[in-house]
């Protein structure tokens, strides 16, 4: 799903081959807002417990801010702010049959044989960044402009989740809540692909296909005996993983200035 969202993005762009000419600003300084849709893929994360647990959140949406300069027709750079949110969906350990816990499950809920039903832990997932963005415009002079790019970046993911462990080990309190509520901090990069609409001299409607991917982060947690006294409370540790995410979005763009004189 998340490349076919590229590819769209993509299909659009190599259709623009017909666009009809556009009297555009060929330079200058431009500023750009979007919205959109975005995907975000499943974290694999590995604890320094020894637990591999998949994080899975919803689809949600995106939005994003620019700043940037365009030294040509064809070339641009720009500064970019982004947001991604979304629900977390489930937190499960990769094998059911691996050392327990597998997991979290919604807190409160009190599972039995004949109702055994996990449902989901409270949370979010949410992804800010910050970007350069170098971005090569094709067919100057049309009015419908693919371009590509590629960026390198920061982004800050917040881990925020609240649940109950799915089992404990032999031992172990019964009922037992784990809370993560931690932001950590790592590389990213991205790439990018649309088309624009040159509107006017100055204005532009930019669909654009992002997508972003960040080296590892680390978020800790906490553990808590949340039944009757007795037992241990599990130590989970704190948990490494890759934030991933495509997302399509439309964009308004104002390149500040004015066009090139015609020709005599």
């Amino acid at each position: 799903m998340r490349f076919q969202l590229l590819a769209g993005a993509a299909a659009i762009a190599l259709g623009a081959a017909s666009g009809a000419s556009a009297q555009s600003v060929e330079s200058g300084w431009y500023v750009a807002a979007d919205a959109g849709y975005h995907i975000p893929k499943d974290i694999k994360a590995t604890s320094s417990a020894g637990y591999d647990w998949t994080v899975s959140s919803d689809n949600d949406w995106a939005a994003f801010g620019r700043l940037g300069y365009r030294f040509n027709p064809n070339w641009r750079l720009e500064g970019e702010y982004g947001y991604r949110g979304s629900d977390i969906k489930s937190v499960r350990g990769t094998d059911s049959a691996a050392a327990q816990p597998v997991g979290l499950c919604k807190a409160g809920i009190v599972r039995t044989a004949s109702d055994p039903t996990c449902q989901s832990p409270d949370g979010s997932i949410k992804a800010q960044t910050l970007m350069a963005n170098v971005i090569y415009d094709f067919m100057p002079g049309s009015t419908l402009r693919p371009f590509i790019g590629a960026g390198v970046g920061t982004a800050w993911v917040r881990n925020k989740a609240y649940g109950q462990l799915s089992g404990v080990p032999a031992g172990a309190a019964t009922f037992q809540n784990t809370r993560f509520d931690d932001t950590d901090q790592a590389l990213a990069y991205q790439g990018l692909l649309g088309v624009a609409w040159e509107m006017s001299p100055n204005w532009s409607l930019d669909l654009t296909g992002r997508y972003l991917a960040t080296k590892h982060l680390q978020w800790g947690s906490v553990t808590q005996n949340a039944g009757p006294v007795g037992g241990g409370v599990t130590d989970i540790g704190s948990f490494k993983g890759k934030y991933e995410d495509a997302s399509v979005t439309l964009g308004l763009r104002y390149t500040f200035g004015a066009p090139p004189a015609p020709p005599a």
